[in-house]
């Protein structure tokens, strides 16, 4: 925890630079042995008040202390006598069902009738918002609908029925394998929707805690599809993909996105617990010619004819075009409308797996509730041959490219900011996100980054 806090979130690489006395807060410290681990680092003793997790709210009244008769001038100040007149109030617990989240949130009703609700990640359903504010638009609401909702069988009895897990890379493909599989004669079953009993329903069989969340809830998916009975789960690995820019040295997928289904493989091995085997051909999307002969291989094991899979073929690669093509035509309409109306624009750099409501910890819901309109970093405007002209950074990863793109188209637009998704544990964004930064501070913008995990206290992050 230290050596995190210290050398990824401070940066710092000379401990001198943190000076001769070192003092620290934070509920964190209430635990002695961080406290001890920090000074064993360092090599000097470290001083810890003994309510390390309260200086925060004592910071909070000093500022108090030092602006409260300006607020009170300016009628913004509500005076501590209010407090005596508040009166008894009562709690009580329920549960949120507006989502798979189902938070539990706190109602407090005071005696004068009014409510006040803690707890809930969103204000969809409970609210301390008062007067109504205009609810921006959500990318990624669309994309969810363009990306999942389409058939999951023909009209013909399947020859098999193809679970696919709704995870990782499947964010970005499912529309190819989806249709691919259902024009060759198969049914998909798409695991369900992530939810914190599906992530724990894998989670013994996580090899490595220090692996991202995404991967981690994976092993939950491959788990609902072995209990919904398929025939065949496919994840394949993907190494590369399409380059959407002219000068990008490469187009890797990050290694868990390419290798994952490897390690599910051997932790679960579906096929010698429940005989369903676990198809993880690797694929290459950078190459369209070599991507129709690995899948005309993997179909043809399965008895498909050539001629069925070459017209599958191109019925799946014009899918997946087309949901790109819909998302950006989603993302001009809310980009267009927001400036007819003068509202604030925010481009979410996510991965694809950020889709996912359990991983983003419906931060764009948050933002909506805002009423800030939000865009995608795979949506914004792309002209043809558009290039990244990165001087600093090794273009390799395409998702990491997505990223540099959208920074430099944000530095020009004067109402657009941008706010990044990390899931904490991601090694291509230790990278990317210095080099975003740099990208939005040349041009005097700021990055807003929320590092999420499976943790779901989202206060700080509202």
């Amino acid at each position: 925890m230290i050596k995190n806090a210290l050398h990824k979130v401070l940066k710092i690489t000379d401990p001198a630079v943190l000076g001769e006395h070192i003092l620290v807060q934070g509920g964190a410290f209430r635990n002695p042995g961080v406290q001890r681990a920090l000074e064993l680092l360092l090599g000097r003793s470290v001083t810890c008040p003994d309510i390390a997790e309260l200086m925060g709210a004592y910071g909070a009244a000093l500022a108090a202390c030092d602006s409260w008769q300006a607020a009170r001038q300016a009628s913004r100040f509500i005076d501590l006598a209010v407090l005596e007149t508040v009166g008894d109030f009562d709690k009580k617990q329920i549960h949120c069902r507006g989502c798979t989240n189902q938070c539990s949130v706190t109602k407090l009703r005071f005696e004068n009738g009014n409510t006040f609700y803690t707890g809930n990640r969103c204000e969809r359903i409970y609210t301390n918002r008062g007067a109504n504010r205009t609810k921006g638009a959500n990318l990624l609401e669309q994309k969810q609908r363009l990306l999942f909702e389409r058939p999951t069988q023909s009209d013909a009895p399947p020859r098999l029925t193809i679970g696919l897990p709704r995870v990782l890379n499947m964010y970005e493909r499912y529309p190819f394998w989806a249709t691919l599989f259902v024009e060759c004669g198969f049914a998909v079953r798409l695991s369900e929707p992530s939810t914190n009993a599906l992530y724990e329903r894998g989670a013994s069989t996580v090899a490595s805690e220090n692996i991202c969340f995404p991967a981690k809830l994976a092993h939950g998916h491959i788990f609902n599809l072995i209990e919904a009975g398929v025939d065949r789960i496919f994840f394949p690995m993907v190494a590369t993909e399409e380059s959407d820019f002219c000068d990008s040295d490469r187009t890797f997928n990050c290694p868990i996105v390419t290798g994952y289904a490897e390690v599910l493989g051997s932790t679960i091995d579906p096929e010698s617990s429940a005989a369903i085997p676990l198809d993880s051909p690797p694929v290459t999307f950078g190459d369209h010619e070599l991507l129709r002969r690995i899948c005309a291989n993997y179909l043809s094991g399965l008895g498909v004819s050539r001629s069925t899979i070459d017209r599958a073929f191109e019925l799946a690669m014009a899918a997946q075009q087309r949901y790109k093509a819909d998302v950006r035509a989603a993302a001009l309409a809310i980009l267009e409308r927001a400036r007819v109306e003068g509202r604030l624009v925010v481009v979410l750099l996510t991965r694809p797996y950020h889709l996912d409501g359990l991983i983003n910890h419906r931060v764009p819901d948050i933002l909506a509730d805002f009423g800030v309109d939000i865009i995608t970093e795979d949506a914004i405007p792309l002209e043809h041959g558009a290039r990244l002209d990165n001087r600093f950074a090794v273009t390799l990863w395409e998702d990491t490219n997505r990223l540099f793109y959208a920074a430099k188209w944000a530095s020009r637009q004067p109402d657009v900011e941008v706010v990044q998704l990390n899931s904490f544990g991601c090694g291509p964004d230790v990278i990317a996100t210095d080099e975003v930064r740099a990208i939005l501070a040349a041009a005097g913008k700021g990055l807003t980054v929320l590092r999420i995990d499976e943790i779901e206290s989202l206060g700080s992050a509202r």
